[in-house]
């Protein structure tokens, strides 16, 4: 029973580290990929339209919640289009506080940290084209739990490759100097034993 415990003891966290190791993973070489854990997806921001409130580059942790548990104020995350430049429609994620919610939850409109301050919502485009600010209850991806200041910095250190590169020749040179330090103990104490 001892020998089953101690294994668990070992094994569990081990599980755990690798679990995260694959999400952090996921969410550095894939970034458009939603992962979920524990309820809680990872994006980061990168526009400034939500400033000062949430900062370009900040991590920001998304929990899935039921439509009519989401009121005016709430900083949700949700698909919305918009015009690239190339003048194409596209869809993006976004994060905008929630400035207005339809009848029965019909429909939603969103509002940027300036348009909250002067009163106005955001406009999108609809799936015909069309300049709107509605957006739909199933865009909604879900709301901000919380947020780490600068996680993004960290996650995009990761997604450069020369960054990796210069990472992985560190830890090359860190094993080398480990590999050499320790030779000279083993020959003083391998000369000390002839003695």
């Amino acid at each position: 029973m001892k020998k089953v415990l101690k294994a668990l003891k070992t094994l569990i966290p081990l599980l755990i580290i690798l679990y995260f190791g694959a999400y952090f993973f996921v969410s550095v070489f894939f970034p458009d990929k939603k992962i979920t854990v524990f309820g809680y997806s990872l994006s980061i921001v990168q526009t400034g339209s939500m400033e000062p409130k949430i900062k370009v580059r900040d991590g920001i942790f998304i929990v899935r919640v039921r439509k009519d548990n989401l009121k005016e104020g709430d900083i949700i995350n949700f698909r919305a289009r918009v015009k690239n430049k190339a003048g194409e429609i596209e869809e993006i994620n976004v994060v905008h506080y929630l400035g207005y919610v339809g009848e029965d939850g019909a429909y939603y409109k969103t509002q940027s940290h300036s348009r909250k301050e002067e009163g106005s919502f955001d406009l999108w485009y609809d799936e015909e084209g069309m300049r709107t600010e509605r957006i739909n209850p199933e865009d909604i991806l879900g709301k901000v739990a919380f947020r780490i200041p600068r996680l993004g910095y960290f996650v995009e250190t990761f997604r450069d490759p020369m960054m990796l590169l210069l990472l992985a020749l560190d830890g090359l040179l860190i094993i080398l100097l480990a590999v050499i330090l320790k030779e000279p103990k083993k020959n003083a104490e391998g000369a000390a034993a002839k003695n």
